[in-house]
């Protein structure tokens, strides 16, 4: 049988791609031991026992992993200590991460009551930097999907985790998961048979993260998971899916199997610092490409200002979180792209959505962002301090699309451009503030009737507020600024003064407020960040980022 969808990949600076096994697959409960208890079940730091095994040592800094029983909060949990078989894990709110959402636990606890019993559990060992076990007489009888270990005996604690082969007389290298185990005896999943014959001197190592993205890449399955740790990890192959390489992952395989890719700092899910993928002597290459149907959270993607260097590519996909960085061929493109950041990037566009929420492109050589697709929706975005005649806040090029509720500023060209052949569908640029650029407020390349400019705020740009090449009556409801809109745009903040001529204009001002049917009335602010009136209780005077 074939790896699991839902098989966990752990990387970390300080792990293997070699000798460590990599992974956890949570969906192996069917093998699991049934009889976990605990003590203090609902406080910080509960006692976790079990019938079946007693827990040694060399756990500590492995995570108990309950996947499920009556009066349990599924999840995993750190092994802080372990005394006389027992093992004290780490339950503080925070310390955990739930199994149902897979983010950091909310409460303190193992349990809802203070002693439950009957959890169905198993040890996670891939967390760790080093293999549990190291193996150098994994044995089988046959050719096939069993195995054991005289010298390190398997048990029903491990089902779950993965097992990397790196020789052995009969046996084929290669990660397989432990699926069940009886008498010592493992049947595990993976690419095909772990053994082709009777197997002997068997090589490998139970437990342990991956040190790089890629070798991840190298053995899962479509929905899959990846965590990364926080740290650097350096990239030396233009090619995906090798130890050391780029990483993509496989096309969403069903509906409800979507895969991640999550940077974290100590817990799954923190959104703690980002990991960087950081190019090294490549070119022409992709650090992270996502696939149809998948996500990617809370990562950054360094090229490292090499020759054709993109660093996520999230075509029908999407990003959340993600930062890139000193790339010349797009920083994140394709896919939806919610507050993700781009800056360093030139040759090319540096932020290329299909649709753009709450995002930050800046202090590039080259335009800043455009819509990675025919069609595109950008909303709540800033686009500032990209540097260079070329450098606009933001471009068209594809053509269609709608830019509502934006900030573009003191760019090196126009705050905004259109290059959309005629006949397209059109688009429009709506409740923006766009303020300070070096060219046109608003420019098209051509005579174009079929894009409209609609409640927007201008000021100081040189050439301009909007070229005439957008036809008039397609320039309604817009305002004019005499005065620097921004609280401090030179410390990069983008909130609205008080200024009369400038941010009073924009505060509380946007054409959206006035509902349809009158009945109904918001109070938004142009643009991309809200003031924070006197007072503090409103909305906040920081950007989305």
């Amino acid at each position: 049988m074939p790896l699991g969808a839902g098989t966990i990949w752990y990387i970390q600076t300080s792990g293997s791609d070699t000798a460590n096994g990599g992974g956890f697959d949570p969906g192996q409960v069917a093998g699991m031991l049934t009889d976990g208890v605990a003590s203090s079940g609902t406080g910080a730091s509960p006692v976790f026992t079990s019938a079946s095994y007693a827990f040694a040592s060399g756990d500590v800094g492995a995570w108990v992993y309950i996947a499920s029983g009556t009066n349990w909060n599924p999840g995993w949990y750190p092994i802080a200590s372990v005394s006389a078989g027992a093992a004290t894990l780490s339950a503080a709110a925070g310390a955990g991460q739930n199994g149902g959402t897979r983010y950091p636990t909310t409460s303190a606890g193992v349990g809802t009551v203070a002693g439950p019993t009957g959890a169905t559990w198993a040890i996670d060992y891939s967390r760790g930097a080093t293999a549990r076990i190291s193996y150098t007489d994994l044995a089988s009888t046959g050719a096939g999907l069993t195995v054991s270990s005289a010298a390190n005996p398997i048990g029903r604690q491990q089902v779950g985790n993965a097992i990397v082969v790196t020789g052995g007389t009969n046996f084929t290298a290669g990660v397989y998961v432990i699926a069940s185990v009886a008498a010592g005896v493992a049947t595990v999943v993976g690419p095909g048979n772990i053994t082709s014959g009777a197997g002997t001197g068997g090589t490998g190592g139970l437990g342990g993260a991956f040190a790089s993205p890629g070798k991840a890449g190298s053995v899962h399955v479509a929905g899959n998971n990846f965590y990364i740790r926080s740290g650097t990890y350096t990239v030396t192959s233009a090619s995906n899916n090798v130890a050391g390489g780029c990483l993509s992952v496989a096309v969403q395989a069903a509906n409800a199997n979507a895969a991640r890719i999550v940077g974290f700092g100590t817990v799954p899910g923190d959104y703690g610092a980002k990991p960087v993928v950081l190019a090294s002597g490549i070119s022409s290459f992709t650090l992270v490409t996502v696939g149809t149907g998948n996500r990617i959270e809370n990562v950054t993607a360094d090229g490292a200002g090499l020759t054709q260097s993109r660093g996520i590519q999230a075509t029908n996909g999407s990003a959340y979180k993600c930062k890139g960085q000193n790339c010349k061929n797009t920083a994140i493109f394709g896919g939806e792209c919610t507050l993700c950041e781009a800056t360093g990037c030139s040759v090319a566009a540096a932020l290329l959505p299909s649709q753009g929420l709450f995002c930050y492109s800046h202090d590039n050589t080259f335009t800043g962002m455009g819509v990675g697709a025919s069609s595109g929706l950008i909303v709540g975005c800033v686009s500032v301090n990209n540097t260079g005649a070329s450098s606009h806040g933001f471009d068209f090029q594809f053509g269609t699309g709608h830019v509502t509720g934006c900030t573009f500023a003191n760019n090196g060209g126009d705050g905004v451009r259109f290059n959309g052949a005629v006949g397209n569908a059109g688009g429009g640029l709506l409740d923006s503030v766009i303020y300070g650029n070096a060219g046109w407020g608003v420019n098209a390349g051509a005579a174009y009737d079929h894009y409209h400019v609609t409640g927007c705020y201008l000021g100081s740009n040189t050439a301009g507020p909007i070229n005439n090449n957008i036809s008039l009556p397609n320039q309604r409801q817009n305002v004019t600024l005499s005065a620097d809109p921004f609280v401090d745009a030179s410390a990069r903040d983008y909130s609205l003064n008080n200024t009369p001529g400038g941010g009073a204009l924009v505060r509380a001002s946007s054409v959206m407020n006035a509902f349809a049917g009158g009945t109904t009335s918001g109070f938004k602010d142009g643009g991309a960040v809200q003031h924070q009136d006197t007072g503090g209780g409103g909305a906040s005077n920081a950007a989305y980022w």
